[in-house]
């Protein structure tokens, strides 16, 4: 296969790959307006597009689309754990509440508590 023909394909599967994923977040309402999720997103995009690599040694290191996506997942975390209560109450909302739960009583009107509506009862 020409090697022209194979960049044009790689490049065509690259986009798409990124469409996909800006696909995702339009469909889950990701707020980039919060540097929570924008700053982490734009240093991965940024890295992985411009090809950055990071050596580590002579046999081993990352780049492009890997550094990029380990970039993206570590600043995230490191930009939740460095938030402002404001902004983590943007990004998390509703999700830090902590839900309640009813625990049934004497007075539970349920099929077990008065045996003549109990199904096996005659």
């Amino acid at each position: 296969m020409p090697g022209g023909v194979l960049g044009g394909i790689t490049v065509v599967l690259y986009g798409m790959i990124g469409l996909l994923g800006a696909k995702i977040w339009k469909e889950n309402q990701v707020d980039f307006s919060n540097p929570i999720n924008l700053i982490p997103v734009a240093a991965g995009i940024i890295i992985a597009i411009g090809n950055t690599k990071l050596v580590f040694s002579d046999s081993f290191s990352l780049e492009g689309i890997a550094l990029g996506t380990i970039v993206t997942i570590a600043a995230y975390h490191l930009a939740v754990a460095l938030a402002t209560p404001e902004l983590k109450e943007r990004h998390f909302g509703a999700m830090m509440s902590i839900p309640t739960v009813e625990v049934a009583g004497k007075d539970d009107t349920g099929p077990h508590s008065h045996p003549h509506t109990h199904p096996h009862s005659h």
